[in-house]
């Protein structure tokens, strides 16, 4: 494991993994075989139940030009639990810093409201976190068309 990606308290994190020190294109897949399963193995304390709500490689989640900016692994906590940066710490410990994290906001909770949108036909239900700033600037009338968006509009005639 080459570092973490995320901040401290949040369940949502990646986990960047070395190609330099793995060497083969099979080793570095081996690698995140055994981080994905060493995630999906490990229980909540007192409990069989995972720790991740979902963990993969970075291509299940997402896909497009900026790739190479997620993190190889990623994974989402289970409610209540987040991760540090403490090293030879314990698995699990009180989080100094969990009151500083207010609003936090979950895959599983919607974040991005619209209502009424003036001269809107509708909108598409096949929603992904790319489409929010095409969206935005197509309610503000700005053209994104000839941008580089991996994302489009949700509007239906967006």
């Amino acid at each position: 494991m080459h570092g973490l990606v995320g901040y401290e308290g949040l369940p949502i994190w990646g986990i960047v993994v070395s190609r330099e020190r793995l060497g083969a294109a099979q080793e570095y897949e081996a690698a995140r075989d055994r981080i994905i399963h060493a995630l999906r193995e490990h229980t909540l304390p007192d409990s069989t139940e995972p720790v991740v709500d979902w963990v993969c490689r970075r291509e299940d989640l997402y896909e497009g030009k900026h790739l190479e900016k997620y993190p190889d692994v990623v994974f989402n906590l289970r409610e209540g639990y987040g991760t540090g940066w403490a090293v030879n710490a314990p698995l699990l410990t009180k989080s100094a810093s969990h009151k500083f994290h207010p609003g936090r906001h979950r895959g599983e909770t919607p974040v991005f409201f619209l209502l009424n949108v003036a001269g809107s036909g509708g909108m598409r239900r096949d929603v992904e976190l790319m489409d929010v700033a095409p969206t935005v600037l197509d309610i503000m009338g700005i053209d994104w068309t000839e941008l580089a968006f991996d994302g489009r509009s949700i509007l239906a005639d967006g």
